[in-house]
């Protein structure tokens, strides 16, 4: 049980990271103009309105991403097929990104891909890792030791 949380926290960690760097790299590949101040929702959302595509995709890109890279560091750590915990990151990030389309107006392209591609992101990224580790099945009692006698 301590490792999938441990798998499931260290998912959504790594996932954020991600989402953010991409993030941050689109705000400096499109920056505001000068002088606007952010904090002003409809100066904010003034500037949203002047981004190219190619900000959204990144964007895009940053948030799906961020859930196939959480669903397979949770994969990775837990070691063993489990869905739960990529499908728990999947649906925490697109709480997330409801939360991000609600404060933040979009394009209703973007709006649409952004909410569709979570789940399927996280697990995707969940069976990509489980394709690179032998599957441990998952029991209920530890194993025995053998010994000699």
């Amino acid at each position: 049980m301590g490792r999938k949380i441990v798998g499931v926290l260290g998912g959504l960690i790594v996932g954020f990271a991600w989402n953010m760097a991409l993030v941050i790299l689109s705000s400096y590949l499109f920056p505001p103009p000068a002088g606007v101040d952010l904090n002003d929702a409809e100066a904010f959302a003034a500037y949203v309105e002047t981004l190219p595509m190619t900000a959204f995709l990144i964007v895009l890109v940053a948030h799906a991403g961020g859930a196939f890279v959480g669903g397979y560091i949770c994969e990775m750590i837990v070691g063993q097929n489990w869905l739960a915990g990529p499908i728990c990151i999947g649906t925490l990030t697109l709480l997330g990104g409801v939360t991000n389309l609600m404060m933040i107006s979009h394009p209703v392209w973007f709006a649409i891909a952004d909410l569709i591609l979570y789940l399927p992101a996280a697990i995707f990224g969940a069976i990509v890792a489980g394709k690179s580790h032998p599957s441990q099945p998952v029991t209920s009692e530890p194993e025995s030791i053998a010994t000699d006698e």
